[in-house]
């Protein structure tokens, strides 16, 4: 598909979900629907830019969409995307997460620069760690998903439950202790990442180690550390920040 085809989908996409965003919070009385709707357009957007980013750094050419807040940034070469190394992979999967995590820094600097109101910043942080720690869900369709399934294929078949379990209790351990001050908590959450974690750890493939594509030994610790420290910094915003909608 040409550049022309793949900018037209793009611009199409992103002016069509931003009217829709537009018409859903006018329905739902947002004192300011224009901004809650370039709000959480630019998220996606970014979001999903960041993937495909990524995916040209590595010689692929990207095909970017969008359909509410589901958003997609494929590659247009299948087939050569599937010869990648799953480090590189990897990169791809987190890029989009890791850019809305950047997002709620600009907003903390719009708001020290006077640019947004505390309570904008509170809408930036708040979309961005929705987007950011929800899409970190060990789940098949979410960048989580895809990443969890990367490391746990590369990842000998008798670590797995170790590494699983390691970055479901240091996720518990933390979201515990920022909620002993917030006085919020999102158990039900944090328990749906680590019974999410050790269940991805049991369906992984059992020889997927063997893989020439595989994720090297001193790399999965690397990727794991990254992966576990982007959990436990989502946790704590997730139990820091006010909702959007409140």
């Amino acid at each position: 598909m040409s550049l022309f085809w793949r900018s037209t989908i793009f611009i199409t996409s992103a002016v069509a979900n931003f009217f829709a965003f537009q018409a859903i919070a006018r329905y739902f009385g947002s004192a300011d629907p224009t901004w809650m709707a370039t709000l959480i357009t630019v998220s996606v957007v970014v979001h999903e830019c960041a993937h495909a980013i990524v995916m040209t750094i590595y010689g692929l050419k990207p095909l970017m969409f969008f359909a509410l807040v589901i958003g997609g940034a494929m590659p247009t070469q299948i087939e050569k995307m599937k010869q990648l190394p799953w480090s590189r992979m990897a990169a791809i999967t987190l890029a989009g997460p890791f850019a809305n995590l950047v997002l709620v820094g600009v907003g903390a600097l719009l708001y020290l620069g006077d640019i947004v109101t505390i309570r904008q910043f509170d809408q930036i942080a708040s979309v961005n760690t929705q987007l950011f720690f929800l899409n970190l869900l060990p789940f098949s369709i979410l960048d989580g998903g895809r990443f969890t399934k990367l490391l746990f294929d590369s990842v000998p078949e008798h670590l797995d439950l170790r590494f699983a379990r390691t970055l479901g209790v240091a996720l518990v351990a933390i979201v515990f202790v920022t909620s002993i001050f917030t006085h919020r908590t999102t158990a039900l959450t944090t328990m749906i990442f680590y019974f999410g974690l050790v269940h991805r750890a049991f369906r992984d493939d059992p020889v997927g180690s063997r893989n020439r594509q595989a994720i090297k030994p001193q790399e999965q610790i690397r990727w794991a550390v990254f992966y576990g420290a982007m959990l436990c910094v989502g946790g704590v915003l997730f139990n820091m920040i006010p909702d959007w909608m409140e």
